[in-house]
């Protein structure tokens, strides 16, 4: 229907909570190793594999979330939700996620304290270490590739990009800080340009 919002549109086109139910059910009991497989795997179920949240809401979710207090991630599993299947939605997908990973992470780490030690069970945490920094770089690759716009001004983006990442490496500069001043330049220099319109007489 003409005029419906983009957030209702998908709304009624979303999943039904039993399904919503089992997709953060999977992410949070199969997403190990922390935060960037955390990410990977919400975009895998809910961008990729589901096709019920778009790329371009994925990453305004994922963007609203960092300057949030608390855990980032649940705050991104309640916005999903929210954006997917309204207040129920927001409720069912962060009970969903944290639930089931709250259990595993309490068994896995009382397992983990008794054989920490153990010479194999090092040989296997140094494996994951380098597999985590490869899902932070492919998140960062997408989450570039898609905020950054087509033309001259993607390289103003790509400079934002590069210079998030060099202050966030070199500096000790607080996160709340380069997101707040992120959103300061993008409020004045990053605004959308408006298209111009045709010329009377010209369609």
């Amino acid at each position: 229907m003409v005029g419906d919002h983009p957030g209702e549109l998908a709304r009624r086109a979303g999943p039904s909570l039993i399904d919503l139910a089992r997709a953060w059910i999977a992410v949070g009991s199969q997403s190990l190793g922390g935060g960037s497989s955390t990410l990977y795997m919400m975009r895998a179920v809910l961008v990729e594999r589901r096709k019920w949240v778009a790329p371009d809401m994925f990453r305004e979710c994922w963007a609203i979330g960092q300057a949030s207090p608390g855990m980032h991630l649940v705050a991104l599993s309640g916005m999903l939700g929210e954006r997917m299947a309204g207040l129920p939605g927001l409720v069912v997908s962060v009970a969903a996620m944290v639930l089931p990973s709250a259990l595993i992470t309490v068994l896995f780490t009382a397992g983990l304290v008794e054989i920490e030690q153990h010479p194999l069970v090092q040989s296997l945490l140094r494996g994951v270490i380098p597999a985590i920094g490869g899902m932070t770089v492919a998140m960062a690759t997408f989450f570039g590739q898609t905020s950054a716009r087509r033309g001259r001004v993607a390289v103003v983006d790509w400079l934002v990009v590069g210079g998030t990442a060099v202050l966030i490496a070199r500096t000790g500069v607080p996160v709340l800080f380069i997101l707040l001043g992120a959103a300061v330049l993008g409020a004045f220099a990053l605004r959308p340009v408006a298209a111009r319109p045709n010329p009377p007489g010209r369609d």
